[in-house]
Parts: structure tokens; sequence; C-alpha cells
């Protein structure tokens, strides 16, 4: 055995088997991105969800304490509640606030709109949308 070949096991491959084996090593990582790819997108809804079920839980809350807003404006023998909701609004609206900021960041930017095919209006620069001008003068 030669020095050069010390440490290689088996023969040479030729091109055509090179391809073979390249083209195998493109598939496996394929779908090693596509099992990847589709884990991020179920961890990511199962989040945007689990923030969506928030917001809507303390939309609930706040409306609670816009209730009993209003009940407090009634005379106190007309009031239905006694006690005013649970947590503090400030903080509920905060925490609203942050959590719709939290939901529109999943979400992702806005996709841009299409340009409009039609040309914009430019006559008024031409001076075509002036109207007749008096040339008998």
């Amino acid at each position: 055995m030669k020095e050069r070949d010390r440490g290689r096991v088996g023969r040479r491959m030729t091109l055509a088997q090179r391809r073979v084996l390249l083209e195998r090593i493109r598939a496996e990582v394929e779908s090693v991105e596509e099992d990847i790819t589709a884990a991020e997108a179920q961890r990511h809804l199962r989040y945007r969800t689990h923030v969506a079920a928030q917001v809507s839980r303390l939309a609930r809350l706040l409306e609670e304490w816009e209730a009993w807003d209003v009940d407090q404006l009634l005379p106190p023998a007309e009031r239905r509640r006694q006690q005013p909701p649970l947590g503090g609004r400030d903080a509920l609206s905060v925490l609203h606030r942050a959590l719709l900021d939290e939901l529109h960041d999943l979400d992702g930017p806005p996709e841009p709109a299409a340009p409009s095919s039609e040309p914009a209006n430019t006559a008024w620069r031409s001076g075509a949308a002036q109207g007749p001008t008096d040339a008998a003068g």
C-alpha cells in the first residue's frame, strides 16, 4: 500500500457514481430542511394561537371594566356589580397593547401593494386640463 493511499477505503468513484451520491445527499438535506421548516411553522402557529387567545381574554376583561364603569354611573340601588373586575385596568390595557404588538409582529410585515398598471393622471402637468384658451385676443 502506498503512503498516499493510507486511509482510503475501497476503490475510486466514477464521475457517475459521484453524481448519484451527490443527488442522494441533496435529497436528504432537502427533506431535513422541509422537516425543520414544518416544525418551525407548527411552533409559530401554536405560539400565535396562544397569543391570540390571551389577547381575546384580555379584551373580555377590559370589556368587563367598561361594563363596571357604566354600572357605576347608575344610581346605587340599580347597580348590578358590587366589586370591580379583577386586575387593574391600566395594567390590563398595557398588557393588551403589548400582546397586540406581539401578534402584529408574528403576522409579519404586510405584503406590499402591487403597483398599479394604469398610468397616473398627469394631465394637469401638461396643461391639457386647463380647458380652451382664448386665441382670438
